[in-house]
């Protein structure tokens, strides 16, 4: 059994955690209870609980300081979920910053949520001990295992699975679960004002921790991947049996909210692209070009743009723009020459290329016949 410790100053608050759920039903115990983070600390060493929930605000020892002196003592395990009151902001921000697995408001606390939250750290959890088995058989660390989740993530997000067998092999190994019928795809870029001024340490620190509420805040809304791409670019893959539930009011709430939350707690802002819905996992790469192309058109003032609202011609005009500026710059033959094969993917219908070296029926394709094909469709021209 998978145990649980409740840790709050308030007994209703302890009491209405524990009859919440049916624990047993998560294969979870609850293993006891603490009023404060001293005695959770000192129980924590002698039960090692899985999974604690915490309040922030405790007497004695609170709940931030409990979630950094367990990290430092005790490492990955246990895993903490935080309760909070909406005012805490910047506790909560430094308790994600302690790689806090989720936070719950307090005054919207039910069964649902709770029951979101704890299922994701089980998920974490089977994570963290599937990579300690694997370092103990002789593998290398926690980050090789991330490496291949990651790894299998660009494959699909840019169709580069030798087969369809190789991708529902990799997704087993993986323990991901592809069964939906409808899949959409966002790009984003994480952006701050004052990122510049910081050393790489806050720089990192202030990405991983946006991406992270990015991450929980979505998963609120509707279930979704979200992979890192870089330091501050990011890929969604929303997730869902019906494509009434990825329609696209849904989708733009759920980003709204999470530019807003991000800005609120990190002061940085997002820009995001959105891709059009598709119905097998395997068109994922579809949805994502789509996604990338409508992300070169946000900007500050406009941070969401859906493919489906922007005209062929708006992409055709940027493309033209850089594409002339490339033609400028030394070796500019040789960078149109590789550009073209974005334009073409920019101007070509969506729903007949997967990617620019692949043809609609999925036979390769030369980097100089994708030039080609460019060039026989148009050529573009070079106006400002």
């Amino acid at each position: 059994m998978i145990k649980l410790l409740i840790v709050d100053d308030e007994p209703l608050v302890q009491i209405g955690i524990k009859s919440m759920l049916h624990w047993q039903d998560l294969g979870i115990e609850v293993c006891g209870t603490a009023m404060n983070g001293e005695v959770a600390f000192h129980m924590i060493e002698e039960l090692s609980p899985d999974i604690v929930i915490t309040d922030i605000k405790m007497p004695i020892l609170n709940g931030l300081d409990l979630v950094k002196k367990s990290r430092d003592s005790f490492g990955s395990i246990p895993l903490f979920i935080v309760l909070t009151s909406y005012e805490e902001f910047s506790l909560i921000r430094q308790a994600i910053s302690y790689q806090a697995i989720d936070y719950l408001v307090k005054l919207e606390l039910d069964a649902a949520g709770l029951e979101s939250a704890i299922r994701r750290a089980l998920e974490r959890l089977e994570e963290l001990r599937a990579s300690e088995a694997y370092r103990q058989a002789g593998g290398n660390t926690l980050l090789q295992s991330y490496d291949y989740k990651d790894k299998f993530f660009m494959r699909l997000l840019h169709n580069l699975f030798d087969n369809p067998e190789q991708f529902y092999i990799q997704s087993k190994d993986l323990k991901l679960d592809f069964s939906d019928c409808c899949y959409l795809a966002v790009h984003g870029e994480i952006h701050s004002d004052t990122a510049s001024s910081m050393d790489a340490a806050r720089q990192s620190n202030l990405y991983s921790s946006s991406l992270q509420m990015i991450q929980e805040i979505l998963n609120k809304h509707l279930p979704c991947y979200v992979l890192s791409l870089d330091k501050i670019h990011f890929a969604v893959i929303f997730h869902a049996a019906e494509l009434s539930s990825l329609n696209l009011a849904a989708i733009q709430k759920a980003l709204d909210n999470a530019c807003t939350m991000v800005h609120n707690y990190f002061n940085v802002w997002l820009t995001l692209g959105i891709g059009n819905p598709v119905d097998e996992a395997l068109k994922i790469s579809v949805s994502y070009q789509e996604a990338w192309q409508a992300f070169n058109l946000s900007k500050r003032e406009t941070p969401i743009t859906p493919f489906s609202s922007v005209s062929k011609d708006s992409f055709r005009n940027a493309f033209n723009i850089l594409y002339l500026a490339l033609s400028l710059l030394p070796m500019g033959k040789k960078a149109c020459r590789k550009f073209s094969r974005l334009t073409q993917m920019a101007t070509a219908p969506s729903t007949r290329w997967n990617l620019c070296w692949k043809s609609p029926t999925g036979s390769t394709r030369s980097e100089t016949d994708c030039a080609n094909c460019l060039r026989a469709k148009e050529k573009p021209t070079k106006t400002m």
